[in-house]
């Protein structure tokens, strides 16, 4: 089974929202993070945000 974790925020005043998106992967064994070792830290998102 894989289950999806959307942590968001919300600034309805300034018109923004930023919902980050996780998926998890769940079987007998330990739980598995499919986004991996990738960092999502406020610097690569403001980066990725000019660039389009």
């Amino acid at each position: 089974m894989v289950m999806t974790c959307e942590p968001g925020l919300y600034v309805a005043a300034e018109g923004i929202g930023i919902r980050l998106e996780n998926d998890i992967l769940i079987t007998q064994g330990a739980p598995e993070d499919l986004v991996g070792e990738r960092l999502l830290c406020p610097e690569e998102i403001e980066r990725i945000m000019q660039e389009k």
